[in-house]
């Protein structure tokens, strides 16, 4: 399966203070968030994740996302194994909870640990199919290029040239063969 990303401008801000500006822009200021830690509702969410009623889990996995920006909260994630529950929702029939496990890994993983996580929970050859529906085709490529930044991961993947169109560089991907 061949997959194009564009690769993004080396001179984009850092991803913690654009998210601190659409946070702040939402209301949601540092004594709000540290009441929220206090009383661990990061743990209680991932723990929702268990449940099966979609509404619930559209709830936690809506809020989850918004809290991972915060790395006190992504760290409560990561001790609570965010990476193997949000996992189940890769190829479920609910196209909504397959958005927003994509979403919420796509805020994780800029964080290392959380990229390892997903390698060794083997969820990269799932997400990579999820290029076949277009509908999350754009959140996928994203999501394969911040994971291809790990080397472990980066190994997995088979990296063509790039090739230039219309002053866009792109380079194809695919899964390697075991």
């Amino acid at each position: 399966f061949l997959l194009m990303i564009r690769r993004p401008p080396r001179s984009t801000q850092s991803r913690s203070s654009a998210a601190s500006d659409v946070y702040k822009r939402q209301g949601i200021n540092a004594e709000y968030m540290g009441k929220m830690k206090k009383r661990k509702i990061a743990t209680q969410l991932v723990k929702m994740l268990d449940r099966n009623n979609p509404d619930l889990l559209i709830i936690s996995l809506v809020f989850l996302k918004k809290l991972s920006i915060f790395a006190e909260n992504k760290d409560e994630m990561l001790q609570n194994k965010i990476i193997q529950k949000v996992g189940r929702f890769l190829n479920c029939m609910n196209p909504v909870l397959t958005q927003l496990a994509l979403r919420l890994f796509l805020n994780l993983s800029f964080d290392k640990s959380m990229r390892a996580d997903i390698e060794k929970n083997g969820l990269l050859p799932k997400i990579v199919e999820l290029l076949k529906a277009t509908q999350f085709r754009a959140i996928v490529l994203c999501l394969v290029y911040l994971l291809s930044t790990d080397d472990k991961i980066l190994s997995l993947i088979h990296i063509s040239e790039p090739t230039r169109q219309a002053e866009i560089s792109y380079a194809v991907f695919c899964l390697k063969k075991k």
